[in-house]
């Protein structure tokens, strides 16, 4: 997601505010995220994905984590919490290397190019993401309600 959030630039002086999820045509294999089992989707954009700081995006902690899983009544395990930790610093690193023009989504090994004309190598790429956080989703639990 960060990586289509960015606003690729060429170089320091480059004025572009428009992000790659605007600039790219709309069929553009990269577009297509890698699955993930919906609910975990859910947590993380409702955890927030990350802070705004002073100077830019800053990963979740484990308190904003905390009072998610409390605050939200959904019963994160540490690992669960540390999941969603992890990939919010993941989204804050990739939001910032996403700002050069060159950096290809990563959740692909090839350059921008190549995935036009490979299509099955993207789809390797996301299957594996997938695979990833299969497990994620299914270990999470609604807390009962008092």
């Amino acid at each position: 997601m960060a990586w289509l959030h960015a606003a690729p630039k060429a170089n320091d002086k480059d004025t572009n505010t428009r992000s790659r999820l605007e600039l790219l045509p709309d069929e553009h294999p990269a577009k297509v995220l890698p699955e993930i089992p919906e609910f975990f989707g859910m947590l993380f954009q409702l955890s927030g994905v990350c802070l705004t700081g002073a100077m830019s995006v800053t990963p979740l902690t484990w308190q904003e984590v905390q009072s998610f899983s409390s605050q939200s009544a959904y019963n994160l395990s540490g690992w669960q919490s540390e999941q969603l930790i992890a990939m919010s610093r993941a989204y804050c690193n990739m939001s910032h290397k996403a700002k050069e023009k060159a950096c290809t989504p990563p959740y692909s090994e090839s350059t921008l190019d190549e995935l036009y004309d490979n299509e099955d190598r993207l789809e390797a790429m996301r299957d594996k993401v997938a695979k990833q956080f299969e497990g994620f989703a299914s270990g999470l639990k609604k807390k009962p309600s008092k």
